[in-house]
């Protein structure tokens, strides 16, 4: 099980010797759709290029705290112009979200995180791309921009947070493997 329930499997071993341990039908699902999406090229691609987005932000605090600052000046702007409305937990700075291998929700998750940052994620490529220390991080980081902006990024990236945010199957499974890692079967002789 997890989290705090990670030692339950021993238990029923000792209790139960006949009972046989089944991973969970929610991860399997998770881990069969991770493998058939790197089977098709452009959603591996996409997904590629996502960890590549995520890892440049991530890998420092000086490009995190670039990246609250950026959030902090759109939530202003947007509250002064009433493009966007003012409410407890309305407009809180947020991460991008790293996807973890074994887990399709964090794909979502990470999805979901840079639909709805793209923009001041871009302005942080910007000033990445102007201010990099040497030639080859400054390389990478514009053909990584270049990536994200390009249209097939873009449809893909609001595709995916489409069919992910709309997939009740997904939706549910994250839900479920929360609380549950794993089903035991027991078997009486």
């Amino acid at each position: 099980m997890h989290g705090a329930w990670n030692e339950l499997q021993a238990l029923f071993l000792i209790y139960c010797l006949f009972a046989y341990y089944v991973h969970c039908f929610a991860h399997r699902l998770q881990l069969t759709l991770v493998s058939a999406a790197k089977d098709v090229i452009v959603i591996w691609e996409f997904f590629s290029h996502l960890d590549n987005i995520v890892s440049i932000v991530t890998s420092s605090t000086k490009h995190i705290a670039e990246l609250h600052d950026a959030q902090r000046n759109e939530i202003k702007n947007l509250l002064a112009s009433e493009e966007r409305d003012s409410g407890t937990g309305a407009n809180q700075i947020a991460n991008l979200q790293r996807a973890e291998v074994t887990h399709w929700s964090s794909h979502y998750e990470s999805v979901k995180s840079l639909t709805s940052m793209y923009t001041v994620t871009c302005k942080v490529f910007e000033d990445l791309s102007d201010h990099s220390p040497n030639g080859r991080a400054k390389s990478e980081v514009r053909e990584t921009y270049r990536n994200m902006e390009s249209f097939e990024f873009v449809f893909i990236l609001h595709l995916m947070h489409k069919i992910m945010r709309t997939n009740t199957l997904s939706n549910s499974s994250k839900k479920i493997s929360g609380y549950f890692d794993c089903y035991y079967i027991f078997h009486y002789d």
